[in-house]
C-alpha cells in the first residue's frame, strides 16, 4: 500500500493498515482503490511461497541462535544507526 505516511496520525496509518486488510481479505482492494482517487493505492506482489517459506526458515535459525551469523552482498544490512 503506498500513502503519504509522513501526514498521517499513528492511528490513522493504523486505521489504513486495517481498511486495507480487510480489502484484501475480501478481494475488495479495487473497490477501496475507488473510494479513495488519488489517496491511496494497493500494489500487489506475487512470490512463491516456498522460495518464501525457505528464505524466512533460513533467517529463524540465526535469530533462534541455530547459527552463526554470515556475510551479505547488502551493504545496507551493515549500517548501525546511531541516536
Amino acid at each position: 500500500m503506498r500513502l503519504k505516511s509522513d501526514e498521517l496520525t499513528e492511528e490513522e496509518k493504523r486505521e489504513w493498515i486495517l481498511k486495507v486488510s480487510k480489502a484484501l481479505l475480501e478481494g475488495k482492494v479495487q473497490a477501496l482503490e475507488e473510494r479513495h482517487p488519488g489517496k491511496m493505492k494497493v500494489h500487489l506482489l506475487k512470490h512463491e511461497v516456498e522460495k518464501a517459506e525457505n528464505a524466512v526458515a533460513a533467517k529463524a535459525e540465526y535469530w533462534l541462535e541455530k547459527r552463526e551469523p554470515t556475510s551479505s552482498s547488502s551493504v545496507g544490512k551493515c549500517r548501525a544507526v546511531r541516536s
